[in-house]
């Protein structure tokens, strides 16, 4: 994983990865520097716990899941909670699921923004000692936590779909921004539909501490089965965005697709779908997505083909949205394309600049992963991000404030 914190604005980034790994490193001038200091994980964790597999960071605040972290025993899971203190990122808080939230995967994906802080949880049965077992309808959660004038983070709130049931993976992906919180669900199922997915709003109409609420729940534009509708979520100002990257809109399997969504004043409605311009079958176009500032959408499709090729080398693609119109702008690639980098496994868009991981990428012959950095304005590469250790995996999760 990835974060790029506003320590000098436009100048400093923290790059995270799992294999307990944590690179702190400064950046002049739009190209990399020296490393300034590494921070061991919070606990002695094992490889299991997934440390970094989630990471979201707003202003000096640095969130990172470890949804496999065992706890006391009412599930899995947990976050470590950061604040940059003097260039450095400090551990401030260690936090489980709270007392009564049974749930298995605490930290499977997180999102922070201000003093709200929102975790999602894979939805499995904590008990049932098969990942691939859904548990009571009760598990299919997401926590809402916020922190107090102490400084220290309370669960404030177990989010719920309204009709949820114990198959719908709620909780998978989660996004937040100001009084907003979007939550996935890619394994909802409608009645003539098995597993095409769903997304739900949810909104704090009072703003600061007070509780949010369903605003509404979106579905994918056409009924696929298993298009994994939800996968990806994010929102800013208003604009939501989902991924869908098992969709076949075009007649091909997991070409993957990303409807857009409007949320303004409590209702939501779809602005409408876009599709890659170059995306092709298996594509998994929408299986990352993030929103800009001024509602610029970025889409990972990790497995793209180049064109002209039979490689898999990935893309990204920015779509801005003028009028409730939806244009494509540019698809980015990295300067240096391999074939199964799994480039645009994730993505992530903010006033600093761009950032794309592409996780399975060789370096040095070995699969170790690569972040690479893209100008917000210009769009091209400025540089690219590598584990000191080589850890593969690294740029699973990347973040950008």
């Amino acid at each position: 994983p990835f974060v790029f914190t506003g320590l000098t604005p436009g100048a400093d980034f923290i790059v995270l990865t799992v294999g307990n790994e944590i690179i702190l490193e400064s950046v002049n001038g739009g190209n990399p520097g020296e490393t300034v200091t590494d921070v061991p994980p919070p606990l002695a964790l094992v490889i299991g716990d997934a440390f970094g597999s989630a990471v979201d960071v707003d202003g000096n605040t640095v969130v990172v899941g470890i949804p496999g972290m065992a706890d006391s025993g009412t599930g899995t899971g947990a976050v470590a909670i950061y604040q940059v203190v003097g260039g450095a990122p400090v551990l401030a808080e260690m936090v489980q699921a709270p007392l009564g939230f049974v749930a298995s995967g605490f930290g499977t994906d997180v999102a922070v923004s201000g003093d709200t802080l929102v975790v999602g949880t894979d939805g499995t049965d904590p008990l049932a000692g098969n990942k691939s077992d859904k548990g009571p309808v009760s598990a299919m959660a997401a926590a809402i936590l916020q922190r107090t004038g102490g400084g220290s983070w309370e669960f404030r709130q177990s989010l719920g779909s309204s009709d949820r049931s114990s198959a719908d993976s709620f909780g998978t992906s989660v996004a937040i921004n100001n009084n907003t919180v979007v939550v996935g669900a890619p394994d909802d199922s409608e009645a003539e539909t098995t597993g095409s997915g769903a997304a739900y709003v949810f909104n704090r109409p009072g703003g600061g501490t007070t509780l949010f609420n369903q605003a509404g729940k979106v579905k994918p534009p056409t009924s696929n089965l298993a298009s994994r509708f939800g996968q990806s979520v994010a929102v800013r100002n208003g604009t939501v965005a989902v991924g869908a990257p098992r969709d076949n809109p075009s007649g091909s399997a997991a070409t993957g697709s990303v409807s857009i969504y409007d949320a303004v004043a409590g209702a939501v409605s779809r602005v409408g779908t876009v599709t890659g311009s170059n995306s092709d079958d298996a594509a998994e176009f929408g299986t990352s997505v993030d929103v800009g500032a001024d509602s610029t959408v970025i889409v990972g499709a990790p497995s793209e083909t180049a064109a002209g090729t039979s490689e898999r080398r990935g893309a990204a693609y920015i779509y801005a949205l003028t009028n409730s119109a939806i244009n494509q702008t540019n698809r980015l690639t990295p300067s240096q394309p391999q074939a199964s980098s799994r480039f645009g496994q994730s993505v992530t868009i903010d006033r600093s600049g761009i950032a794309v991981g592409a996780p399975s990428s060789s370096v040095a012959g070995v699969v170790a992963g690569i972040v690479h950095r893209f100008g917000r304005d210009t769009q091209t590469e400025q540089g690219q991000v590598r584990s000191k250790t080589g850890l593969k995996g690294f740029g699973s999760s990347i973040a950008l404030s």
